[in-house]
């Protein structure tokens, strides 16, 4: 059996959320979590009896601890984000702590980018130039709203991929179709990569749940990652 404890936050800290002791099964994977918060610190143990990868029990805490949230927040009509921040391997005693971007490329790329103040690959372009041209563009502002989503939102990645794209898509033409023609031979897209990331997004988007595996999230911000830079490229010129 493996066993972590996990510690985060509810956001904002100075909401104060309190959540007494509680328990949340997820009988296929024979996972387990106890968890507690107090001045809005969470606490959470997880075990499973299956060898699972320690990304997706965090997601699974995170999920976990999100539907408690959540329902404090629909009950007192407030807005309350959550963030796991470590877990510790209560049998081999290795701590880690979770960075704040998602490995969709080769992290040591991004460990080399990050060291020289890229906040991206291969992105040719300021941060204060990108932020002008959200400004005068809010179809890319909600693109870039939904990737973030798309990140922390783990259970909902797909959905919030594909509201990305479409976002984008609505700037080329008038109606759906010459729009979708548009997006793809504007941007040169493969209609099957679109494809990929709609169909795993159309239950999320009906309100069926639907699986949302670390391969599947990562290959769909990818191609959304990529989507978005064409585009930025694009209006760029």
């Amino acid at each position: 059996m493996i066993k972590y404890i996990f510690h985060g936050l509810v956001l904002p800290e100075r909401a104060s959320v309190f959540i007494k002791k509680g328990n949340c099964s997820y009988p296929d994977n024979n996972i387990e979590i106890n968890l507690e918060c107090s001045f809005s610190k969470v606490v959470a143990e997880c075990s499973s009896v299956n060898n699972i990868e320690l990304l997706t029990l965090k997601n699974y805490v995170e999920m976990a601890t999100r539907n408690i949230v959540d329902s404090i927040g629909y009950t007192t009509a407030c807005g309350y984000d959550v963030e796991i921040e470590s877990a510790y391997n209560l049998e081999t005693k290795e701590l880690t702590i979770f960075g704040v971007h998602e490995n969709i490329f080769n992290e040591a790329k991004i460990n080399d980018d990050t060291s020289k103040g890229i906040p991206h690959p291969d992105i040719a372009i300021s941060l204060i130039d990108l932020a002008k041209l959200c400004g005068r563009n809010i179809e890319l502002q909600i693109a870039l709203s939904d990737f973030r989503e798309a990140i922390r939102q783990p259970n909902s990645t797909s959905f919030h991929c594909y509201r990305a794209i479409e976002a984008l898509k609505h700037t080329f033409g008038s109606d759906e179709q010459t729009q979708w023609e548009g997006l793809r031979e504007s941007l040169q897209i493969d209609r099957n990569d679109i494809r990929l990331v709609q169909e795993s997004a159309r239950p999320l988007r009906h309100g069926k749940p639907a699986p949302q595996t670390w391969d599947d999230r990562k290959r769909h911000m990818l191609i959304t990652w990529q989507i978005i830079k064409k585009y930025i490229e694009l209006i760029q010129a």
